[in-house]
């Protein structure tokens, strides 16, 4: 761009220098010679000729003038695009002196730094880097030798600082820039946004993730269910043997039933992680979920001293779902309610208290809902809830799935999720499903909604000693 520039100029140039040298020879050749003939008096022809020159004088200015004025409009208009175009790009256009500091900046800066491009000029960098950035930045960069085309520039990714104190990462593309001495006066650089960039590249680590679990899932079903089946098969020959009890029965019944439970849970996570054939639609009393979820964390609520109250009234209609799924995200949310509560209330406490209800907030959906007075979640954390692989549990105690595939479920049903949650007070979960569920969609995506009229009006009374939603 710089050398086109140059040769532009070069060529105006040539073109004023060249009007001039022809309006002069002309003049030259043909004023003298028309002064003689027209004027015969010696004395008339003197006046003439300093008339002439006054008059050359006159033309030449106003010439000069026009090619002068004919030159500015042009460059004029070249700094109008050029501006133009830099103050309406949305990447940051900017240039530094040798000290470094901000000799210009484009108006975009606002958007990244939240400070006006006019308040930056002459501030030392610093002002929109943070010092790592900065130290970095002094050195790392090469200063080249030599300017010219095999100074290639250098090319970096680092953040920019916000005056609220965030960081924006920032890609910066900069070259240095020299005077005719060939001495580094200063950089130019451009610096684009690349906080999508990186979101998309997140999003493609997670998708490895998920094929990288669907790979181990396929392996870790072979390896469950056969072990499973064989201690149901066993407990279930046992149960036909006359010399056990009564009670001795009533267990392996329970672990026939808890080892079906396991197996289903498998294959929903071979479902979630690859393509499969979903099972088809049960029609079941909507409290059966919410019961054998209980079933399976009972012994474990107990063990930590929780108390859990729960609300299934009677006259809540059937459910149209898949029920081992609707099982699962109930049961996903209760050991996240029972992590919580452990976390806040390590040992026995009247505040550890566990909260269960369903109810049918209008005629054509169910609503779960399952609230805990443990840690509760700020807005960062609500936000974040079902990405997969977040947790805000321990390293070793959380994969960060759970609340994914709730939401997966969720999608599956064609329903809603409602979260509301305060920090050390308590977190309220609520799952709003259709009644009559006939097919996954998988274009659907299930809204996420925090303190919604619907979700505080179902809260049942038995809830209202606690903190309202």
């Amino acid at each position: 761009m710089k050398e086109k520039y140059q040769h532009w100029e070069k060529l105006n140039a040539g073109r004023s220098a060249l009007i001039y040298a022809i309006f002069g020879l002309i003049w030259i050749l043909f004023s003298d010679q028309t002064v003689v003939i027209l004027f015969q008096n010696p004395d008339h022809r003197h006046l003439a000729q300093n008339l002439k020159g006054f008059f050359y004088i006159l033309v030449t200015t106003l010439l000069v003038y026009i090619l002068i004025k004919s030159s500015s409009s042009t460059i004029r208009q070249q700094e109008a695009k050029a501006r133009l175009l830099a103050e309406n790009t949305q990447d940051v256009i900017w240039s530094l002196d040798a000290h470094w500091h901000i000799q210009y900046i484009n108006p975009v800066i606002e958007n990244f730094v939240g400070i006006p491009a006019a308040d930056l000029l002459g501030k030392h960098v610093s002002s929109i880097c943070d010092e790592k950035t900065l130290a970095f930045f002094k050195n790392q960069i090469p200063v080249p030798i030599h300017p010219g085309p095999e100074n290639k520039g250098f090319f970096a990714e680092a953040e920019l600082l916000h005056i609220d104190g965030t960081t924006i990462p920032v890609e910066i593309n900069a070259r240095h820039m020299f005077n005719k001495q060939n001495e580094v006066i200063g950089i130019q650089a451009v610096s684009r946004d690349i906080r999508e960039r990186n979101a998309l590249q997140t999003q493609l680590r997670q998708a490895q993730k998920l094929e990288s679990i669907g790979t181990m899932a396929s392996g870790i079903a072979h390896e469950v269910n056969n072990p499973i089946s064989i201690i149901s098969a066993t407990a279930e020959l046992l149960t036909q043997s006359d010399s056990i009890g009564d009670d001795t029965k009533d267990l392996l019944m329970q672990v026939m039933h808890q080892s079906e439970n396991i197996h289903q849970i498998v294959n929903n996570l071979l479902g979630f992680v690859r393509v499969e054939k979903m099972p088809k639609p049960e029609t079941i009393q909507a409290g059966i979920p919410l019961l054998k979820c209980l079933e399976l964390a009972k012994a474990s609520l107990q063990h930590d001293h929780i108390h859990v109250e729960v609300h299934t009234p009677e006259d809540v209609p059937d459910l149209t779902c898949l029920p081992h799924q609707i099982q699962q995200a109930l049961l996903n949310l209760v050991q996240n309610a029972q992590d919580s509560l452990n976390e806040r209330y390590p040992e026995a406490d009247p505040g550890k208290q566990l909260h269960l209800s369903l109810s049918s907030p209008d005629a054509e959906h169910i609503l779960f809902t399952v609230k805990d007075l443990g840690t509760g979640m700020n807005a960062e954390q609500i936000e974040k809830l079902f990405d997969p692989f977040y947790t805000t549990k321990p390293e070793g105690k959380g994969t960060g799935l759970g609340m994914w595939i709730l939401h997966q479920i969720v999608k599956n049903h064609q329903g809603s999720i409602f979260v509301d949650s305060k920090p050390l007070e308590y977190t309220s979960i609520g799952l709003l499903l259709p009644l009559n569920f006939q097919t996954v969609s998988e274009s659907y995506t299930p809204t996420v909604q925090f303190n919604s009229s619907l979700f505080a009006s179902s809260i049942p009374e038995t809830m209202q000693g606690i903190p309202a939603v």
